[in-house]
C-alpha cells in the first residue's frame, strides 16, 4: 500500500493562474468598453460596416430617383455649319417638322462631345400628351406702291406699314412692346449662276409701341430700286418684341415676293392682310434637364451642354456664354439663378444644377425664361463707365418654359409633372 503524499501549488504556478485570470478580466473590459463606447476602433469598425451599408442603400435610392429619361431632339432648321439657307433665311418654301426623333446616344460625331453618354444608358419612356396650341402668330397689314419715274430706269417702291393685329403676348407675364423690322431682298442668282441668292439691300425699323397687341405703326417706308428687279425682289416683315432683361423676342413673320402683291402705280392704295408665320429660329440649342422634388417643394435645373449658339462677339477666342434663369411669378421676376462662363466654344458643356425653392401650390403660377448670354470682357475703362455685360446684342437666345409655354418646352414641363423626382432631360432651340 502507497501513502499518497498531498503537494501544494509551487508559487510559479499561482502566479500563473492569477495571471490568466486577470487576463481574461481585461479582455472582457474592453471589449464591453468598445461595443458601448465610440472611443475604440472595434467601435468604428463595427459601426462603419454598417454604415457603409446604409450609404450604399442610399446611393441605390438616390440613382433610381434621377433615372433619366430618353431625350427629344428638337429638329435643325439650319445647316449644320451654322448657315441657314436663302429659302430657310426667307421663310419660302420651308418644311415643317412634325417628326421627333430620339436621342440615343451623344457621340463626338453627332454633338462633339462622348462625355455624357450616361443619358442613354438608363432611360424609360413617358407618354406625353400634346397640348392644343394655337400657332397663329398674328396678322400684319400694308400696302406696297411703286412710283415711276419720267425717262428714268429707276423708281421709288413705297411700303406704307399700318398696323400688327393679334399678336400674342408674352408666355411669362405681362403685355408686349411691339415693333417691326422690314428688309428687302435682291434676287442675284443670275449673275452669280446660282438659284435663290438673296442680298439684303435695304432694312427699316419702325417704332416701339408700348403695351399692345393691337399696334398701330402708320409708317411708309421708301427704297429707290429698278423697276427691272422688282419681280425678283422680296420683301420680309418680322414682329419683334422689345424686352428689357433679355433677347428681343421675334414674335412672327412672313416673307413675300414683291410681285404677288399687286403693285399700283398710282396713288390709291390697296391694303394687303398678312398672316404672320413662326419665325425659323439660328440661334443654337441647349440641353437641360427639369425634376422636382415635392416633399422639399424644390425645383432644379440641371444645365448639361449647348450647340451651334450664335456667336455673337467678334471672334470665337473671346466669345464667353453663360446661362441664366429667371423666375416669374405672376408676371413679376422674382429670383435669378446663372451657370459660370465657357470660353472659347459654341457647343459649352455646363454640367451644373441650379435649383429654386417651388411651393407645390405655386406651380401653375410661375415661367421660366432660360437666357444664353455672352459675358463681354470690358476694359477698365469701360468698368468706369459702369457699362453692364447685359446689353441687348449680347444675348444669343432664350428658351421660355413653364405651365403656359407651348410646344416642345410644354411637353418638357409636362413630362417633369408626370415624373415626380425623376429627371427629365431634353433639347431646345433658342428663341
Amino acid at each position: 500500500m502507497y501513502e499518497t503524499q498531498e503537494r501544494g501549488l509551487s508559487d510559479p504556478e499561482k502566479l500563473l493562474i492569477i495571471a490568466v485570470c486577470l487576463g481574461i478580466l481585461a479582455v472582457t473590459i474592453l471589449v464591453t468598453v468598445c461595443v458601448v463606447t465610440p472611443v475604440c476602433w472595434i467601435y468604428a469598425c463595427i459601426h462603419g460596416k454598417n454604415n457603409k451599408d446604409q450609404k450604399k442603400q442610399q446611393d441605390s435610392e438616390e440613382k433610381e430617383e434621377i433615372t433619366c429619361f430618353k431625350l427629344i431632339m428638337v429638329p435643325h432648321y439650319g445647316s449644320q455649319n451654322g448657315r441657314s439657307s436663302d429659302d430657310e433665311l426667307l421663310g419660302l418654301g420651308s418644311k415643317k417638322y412634325t417628326e421627333k426623333s430620339t436621342y440615343s446616344s451623344m457621340s463626338t460625331s453627332s454633338r462633339g462631345d462622348d462625355t455624357l453618354s450616361f443619358y442613354s444608358k438608363c432611360s424609360s419612356d413617358i407618354s406625353v400628351a400634346n397640348r392644343n396650341v394655337d400657332n397663329t402668330c398674328g396678322q400684319v397689314s400694308l400696302s406696297v406702291t411703286y412710283r415711276e419715274r419720267e425717262n428714268e430706269t429707276t423708281g421709288q417702291l413705297i411700303i406704307y406699314l399700318k398696323e400688327a393685329q393679334a399678336l400674342p403676348p408674352r408666355l411669362y407675364g405681362g403685355i408686349i412692346d411691339p415693333y417691326l423690322v422690314v428688309q428687302l431682298f435682291e434676287n442675284r442668282g443670275r449673275k452669280r449662276s446660282k438659284r435663290g441668292f438673296f442680298v439684303p439691300i435695304f432694312e427699316y425699323r419702325t417704332s416701339t409701341k408700348r403695351k399692345s397687341q393691337h399696334p398701330l405703326f402708320e409708317e411708309t417706308v421708301v427704297v429707290t430700286i429698278p423697276k427691272a428687279k422688282l419681280e425678283d425682289s422680296i420683301v420680309k416683315i418680322a414682329v419683334f418684341d422689345d424686352e428689357k432683361i433679355m433677347n428681343d423676342t421675334n414674335l412672327g413673320e412672313i416673307s413675300v415676293p414683291i410681285g404677288n402683291l399687286h403693285l399700283a402705280d398710282h396713288s390709291g392704295e390697296q391694303i394687303h392682310v398678312l398672316d404672320l408665320l413662326e419665325p425659323q429660329q439660328g440661334n443654337g440649342e441647349i440641353l437641360f434637364g427639369l425634376s422636382f422634388l415635392p416633399t422639399v417643394e424644390r425645383l432644379t435645373f440641371t444645365i448639361v451642354k449647348g450647340n451651334n449658339l450664335r456667336v455673337v462677339s467678334d471672334s470665337m477666342e473671346n466669345f464667353a456664354p453663360y446661362i441664366r434663369i429667371l423666375l416669374f411669378h405672376n408676371g413679376k421676376l422674382y429670383k435669378k439663378r446663372k451657370t459660370t462662363c465657357r470660353y472659347g466654344s459654341d457647343c459649352p458643356s455646363y454640367n451644373e444644377s441650379l435649383t429654386f425653392d417651388l411651393p407645390s401650390s405655386e406651380i401653375e403660377n410661375v415661367m421660366f425664361v432660360l437666357i444664353v448670354t455672352h459675358r463681354k470682357i470690358t476694359s477698365s475703362r469701360e468698368t468706369s463707365s459702369r457699362l453692364t455685360d447685359f446689353n441687348r446684342e449680347h444675348h444669343v437666345g432664350k428658351v421660355v418654359i413653364g405651365p403656359r409655354a407651348s410646344g416642345s418646352a410644354f411637353c418638357h414641363w409636362l413630362a417633369m409633372k408626370q415624373s415626380l423626382r425623376k429627371q427629365v432631360t431634353q433639347w431646345h432651340t433658342l428663341n
